[in-house]
């Protein structure tokens, strides 16, 4: 997604994070978002609850690729 791509989604505060995955579309599992400043991977099975996340909520989520050379 880019930066001026939006998206929203709804989900419950017992769903699984990785929830988001299939709601937004996205098969990597290295993707990851940032809230009240801890990294989690869509992939987890926490729920958001279990994080604090129990009322609308704005997030970024990120798929950065390994720096390096490209070969």
């Amino acid at each position: 997604m880019a930066t001026s791509n939006t998206k929203l989604v709804d989900v419950n505060p017992s769903d699984q994070l990785l929830v988001l995955m299939s709601k937004l579309n996205i098969t990597d599992k290295k993707t990851k978002f940032i809230y009240n400043g801890e990294t989690y991977s869509l992939s987890q099975s926490l729920t958001f609850e279990e994080i604090g996340m129990v009322d609308n909520a704005q997030v970024y989520v990120n798929n950065q690729g390994i720096s390096g050379i490209n070969r």
